[in-house]
């Protein structure tokens, strides 16, 4: 048996070119850039911040399950929410 728990944290990316700042906020303010994986091809660094998760609620995943009980056949057991 094993338990998913959905959760919210930080990802930090650093980004090693100084040139590149302009250009990246440019692109953070069109929406070019949303999420972590849109910046790695800046030749970057990640960091996750692990201290700073928090359990997603229901409500925060718009109804759908954060945390869901498996058996060793990945039959669900328990789910809090949709899937």
């Amino acid at each position: 048996m094993y338990i998913d728990f959905k959760i919210i944290t930080w990802e930090r990316i650093y980004i090693k070119d100084e040139s590149l700042k302009d250009k990246i906020v440019a692109a953070l303010k069109s929406g070019e850039i949303t999420h972590a994986d849109d910046v790695f091809d800046f030749n970057t660094d990640r960091e996750i911040f692990h201290e700073d998760s928090q359990q997603m609620s229901i409500y925060d995943n718009d109804g759908f399950s954060t945390i869901i009980a498996y058996d060793d056949e990945d039959t669900i057991l328990y789910q809090n929410g949709a899937l």
